[in-house]
């Protein structure tokens, strides 16, 4: 199983494995602000706030890719980033 990404319009894109995901929000949730609110909830819809985070927070390894992969799915969203465990559909 994985994570996929969803907006106000459906799929937006892959996120990560279920294990790339729970490294990335141990992570997130330390850094605080917006990047813990959606790692905590799943989901934004403050993405420009979410977007200036996590460019102002880097990380090593499988949660620098799943960081900077959340980064680009931002870009592609519209109104709301929702994360989803399960299939893209």
């Amino acid at each position: 199983m994985s994570y996929y990404a969803f907006d106000a319009n459906g799929y937006v894109g892959d996120v990560a494995s279920i294990n790339g995901w729970n490294e990335f929000a141990a992570w997130a949730i330390a850094q605080g602000g917006e990047l813990e609110k959606f790692a905590r909830e799943g989901q934004s819809q403050n993405l420009k706030a979410l977007a200036a985070q996590l460019e102002r927070s880097k990380a090593t390894g499988d949660v620098e890719s799943t960081r900077t992969g959340i980064a680009a799915l931002i870009d592609k969203a519209s109104e709301i980033l929702i994360v989803n465990e399960g299939d893209e559909t």
